[in-house]
């Protein structure tokens, strides 16, 4: 593992590693809050807003997240948008970071919708037979424990995230994989970083994967 303590490759890898932690966690904060919202239209009684919900799901689900990081780096700067004469571009970190969160949005989404359905209704009748609104009842007693749910399962879709964002390396944001094509220029160089890769990623795997059991461990629902 010589080459990657030469020529700054150390100071590189690891900026690379905190730049792939970083666009990760900014996206999956942003697309489990937006998962939240659709997640709820899904079960509202408003018939529009279920398909709606349901039509962006599918969506984005069906479609890889490598064309909507190109939609939005390739295609929106195309377009005469209204902030750009507020100088906002997008540039790649961004361009990167809306499309993840868009598209790990419809996959909290199904995760919490998940969650609502383990809920018994038994819980959400009494509480309608009391006389509170659906709002209430949503939000006072079948999220909280849909959350609780769906802790593992969100849990996964950040470890897998991890990995399916490494697509933002081909519009140049300097992330694990950008830093392993661009200074593996050598077999040599190539597999040891690729090896350094490997180590990253199985890292940020563990970690994820220990804090989520821990939180299904202490927080889950028991039912």
């Amino acid at each position: 593992m010589n080459v990657i303590f030469e020529d700054g490759n150390f100071e590189l890898l690891i900026k690379a590693f905190l730049m792939t932690l970083r666009l990760t966690l900014v996206a999956c904060a942003f697309g489990l809050l937006l998962g939240l919202i659709l997640a709820t239209c899904r079960v509202s009684p408003i018939r529009p807003l279920r398909f709606a919900a349901g039509l962006y799901t599918n969506f984005m689900i069906n479609l890889p997240i490598a064309v909507w990081i190109a939609l939005f780096f390739f295609g929106f700067p195309k377009i005469d948008l209204a902030f750009r004469s507020n100088d906002l571009s997008w540039d790649t970190f961004r361009s990167g970071l809306v499309a993840v969160a868009l598209w790990v949005s419809a996959y909290f989404a199904e995760a919490i919708r998940s969650g609502i359905n383990s809920v018994p209704n038994g819980q959400a009748e009494a509480a309608r037979a009391i006389g509170l609104p659906f709002s209430k009842v949503l939000g006072s007693i079948v999220l909280p424990q849909a959350l609780r749910s769906s802790i593992l399962p969100i849990g996964v879709i950040l470890n897998a995230t991890y990995r399916n964002a490494a697509a933002v390396s081909f519009i140049g944001v300097k992330d694990i994989v950008n830093v392993t094509n661009e200074r593996g220029d050598t077999l040599a160089k190539f597999t040891e970083f690729t090896i350094a890769a490997f180590v990253c990623y199985f890292i940020l795997a563990i970690a994820t994967n220990g804090l989520f059991l821990w939180l299904d461990k202490n927080f889950a629902v028991k039912r």
